[in-house]
């Protein structure tokens, strides 16, 4: 984008009373960042109709005029973005290498086959305020039917591409993997999450028959619980730091993407009777679901109860512990892609690795 254009775009950004931002470009081995591009192109709906008027820019020949867009041409934009919004949410927390994901593809990849399926109305940003693009300003949902007929179609091949990528298709193993891993998350071992119509009884019950044998064969009794530990008195008398404090936030939480899912009980609501020998999974299912508030509240909640639960918080770290997308090495290679640049090149191999272990894990 010419300084120029982005300039004359800025004003009309101004003009119809927007913030005075770029459009993030497409990045076409990303496809949310065209999924981005679109809904920030919908928020500038009317600065860009505004640019539209702009003489300079109307020419065909012109690049602002050759890429120009038609009201169908908005219309299948603003549903496609509506119809990909929880898609591209999903996909988003799932690459996120900070927290454990392992645990999140179940109750993510479920709650969108519900969501996308044509018996459920898509929720609008703001269809009925063009002039305003208001995210906050009376969101809409639409019925499946009062789509144009091609986001039909697109929308029923998604919905149909789902299933198939993350049910009916997936192989055994992996699927049990899945399973197992939201099953030893604190926040999902009922397996019941939000918008969810698809997932079944039986299926809840072969995760727990999974989970068990799992659990008997390789984990049990491996063990002892420990007394509580008292945590280490911090120095100088000063307070010890509560969760979650000194982390940043993110933009987007996920736990409006789970809102309503949890159920209403609490850790303190339960009272623990434990007379004599309790079997450790059943006393960890036993214990309420907890609701999900950060990213990091099943690490934080397995360091709170992993004296109280030993071989199931051995058997959480294992399967918590593995990442649900391989972006964590894709970010990897691009670091060190940049690290070995022009003026680098004699670097030895143990420099390089040096080089990333030193920006991964410091802070």
């Amino acid at each position: 984008v010419s300084p120029t254009a982005l300039s004359d775009f800025h004003a009309c950004q101004k003009k119809v009373g927007l913030a005075q931002t770029q459009i993030e470009l497409d990045v076409k081995t990303r496809w949310r960042t065209a999924h981005n591009m679109g809904d920030q192109l919908i928020f500038n709906k009317a600065a860009a109709l505004e640019m539209d008027k702009n003489p300079a820019y109307k020419d065909p020949g012109e690049t602002w005029g050759k890429n120009k867009l038609t009201m169908s041409m908005w219309d299948f934009l603003e549903e496609g973005t509506a119809v990909l919004n929880k898609a591209a949410e999903a996909s988003q927390f799932l690459e996120g290498d900070k927290y454990p994901t392992s645990s999140l593809v179940i109750p993510m990849t479920f709650a969108l086959m519900a969501t996308s399926s044509p018996a459920q109305s898509v929720k609008f940003r703001n269809r009925a305020e063009d002039d305003l693009n208001d995210d906050t300003l009376n969101p809409v949902k639409v019925p499946h039917i009062d789509l144009t007929v091609e986001m039909q179609q697109a929308r029923k091949r998604f919905h149909e591409s789902l299933i198939s990528r993350f049910d009916s298709d997936v192989p055994r193993d992996v699927k049990k993997f899945w399973f197992l891993a939201s099953l030893l998350d604190p926040r999902f071992k009922k397996l019941t999450f939000t918008n969810d119509r698809l997932l079944t009884a039986s299926m809840r019950s072969r995760a727990l028959v999974w989970l068990q044998h799992e659990f008997d064969k390789d984990y049990k009794g491996k063990m002892k619980a420990q007394p509580d530990a008292q945590p280490d008195a911090p120095a100088d008398g000063a307070q010890p730091p509560l969760p979650g404090q000194n982390r940043k936030r993110r933009r987007t939480s996920a736990a409006s993407f789970f809102a309503g899912s949890d159920s209403e009980e609490s850790e303190e609501e339960v009272e623990e009777e434990q007379q004599g020998e309790v079997d450790e999974l059943a006393a960890y299912l036993a214990v309420p679901q907890i609701k999900f508030k950060t990213e990091r509240d099943a690490t934080e909640w397995w360091q709170t109860h992993k004296q109280e639960f030993p071989n199931v918080a051995v058997m959480a770290r294992q399967y918590l512990g593995c990442p649900a997308t391989s972006a964590t090495v894709e970010r990897l290679f691009s670091q060190v892609g940049i690290a070995f640049s022009k003026k680098r090149k004699s670097a030895e191999a143990g420099t390089i690795e040096d080089l990333m272990f030193s920006r991964i894990n410091l802070p």
